[in-house]
């Protein structure tokens, strides 16, 4: 898979769960990966101070693993942001290799 499908693939998912984790897609392949990651870092800054019970089910839909969930406070918003996009490409790359 060529880094342009993946980079798309990772957004469309990220836009999945969010959607049915109850939120609406806010990422934008139009944009470039930058821009779409302080996307995230706004959203997760905003719900983890004043949401975070309605994030949890994002979290979990992405497959986080559980401490890091657990943690969410105490992690920095941009370690955070690196987890959530790289757990999202695993997924990516996992339904790839075996559909």
């Amino acid at each position: 898979m060529d880094k342009i499908l993946l980079q798309k693939n990772i957004i469309d998912q990220l836009n999945k769960d969010l959607q049915l984790s109850g939120f609406k897609p806010i990422l934008d392949f139009d944009k470039d990966l930058n821009s779409n990651l302080n996307i995230m870092i706004s959203f997760l800054t905003k719900n983890i101070s004043h949401n975070l019970s309605n994030l949890y089910p994002f979290l979990y839909r992405l497959d986080l693993e559980e401490s890091h969930i657990k943690n969410v406070l105490e992690l920095d918003i941009e370690q955070f942001v690196y987890l959530v996009f790289n757990r999202a490409k695993k997924k990516v790359v996992f339904k790839t290799n075996f559909n």
